[in-house]
């Protein structure tokens, strides 16, 4: 299952195509894995531009290359489908100068995540969130490919891609601020929402919170299942 050229556009069908394998291989049934690598050939073909090879950058931070982008200028894409508009900002010769800068090493997926959680504390909205299930789901598969740089890369990219879609917000301590509730009720309240964006948020934000000791993944998961809804 080595398609390392799929790897630099994880983002394609807004993050749903990485995701949906990545609970495929959880689940270990063969037909959905089947599925799910076709759908990925599917969103990733169809909806995101072409990218360079990777190349070494020169800054290791997201939150740096996130305040690169709020003085850049560049502006808020319009549209409906976060696909649609991640192809959009991927195109921005703004953007490409700020992100093709990232400085991808072994811990870039684990600050793409923490990147995400606080995105979507600001931001609240889908994009954000699926930077969150996304960089968990990019970890479950980054082992398939010959070069795991490569979509961690791609996964930086994207994060940042969604920062401008989310209007380019501010991120300091927002997520500090939220309260947090205990594993075992952000799993309960999770069970009986009938949102499934909230149950795979839920899940991912506790394998972060798990792998990383960081607050911010039980304080976005709490906002997110005691009202119910994402």
């Amino acid at each position: 299952m080595r398609h390392d050229g799929a790897a630099a556009q994880v983002a394609g069908g807004a993050f749903h195509g990485v995701i949906r394998l990545a609970w495929a291989l959880d689940s270990g049934d063969v037909d959905d894995i089947a599925h799910a690598l076709a759908y990925v050939a599917a969103v990733t073909h169809d909806d995101q531009p072409a990218q360079l090879a990777p190349k070494a950058g020169s800054e290791r931070s997201l939150f740096a290359l996130a305040l690169r982008l709020q003085q850049s200028g560049i502006e808020r894409p319009p549209g409906r489908l976060i696909s649609a508009r991640l192809h959009g900002v991927a195109v921005d010769p703004r953007f490409v100068a700020i992100a093709d800068d990232i400085a991808v090493h072994d811990g870039t997926l684990t600050d793409v995540a923490a990147f995400g959680a606080r995105l979507y504390a600001a931001a609240d909205d889908f994009a954000s969130l699926h930077v969150v299930t996304g960089a968990d789901a990019v970890m479950v598969l980054a082992p398939h490919f010959s070069d795991q740089l490569v979509p961690a890369r791609a996964a930086a990219r994207a994060a940042l891609g969604c920062f401008v879609l989310a209007g380019l917000p501010d991120l300091d301590g927002i997520a500090d601020a939220m309260p947090v509730d205990d594993d075992a009720a952000i799993t309960k309240a999770a069970i009986v929402c009938n949102d499934d964006h909230v149950c795979k948020l839920m899940a991912s934000c506790l394998r972060h919170a798990r792998r990383t000791g960081d607050r911010a993944f039980r304080a976005i998961a709490t906002r997110a299942t005691r009202r119910g809804s994402s």
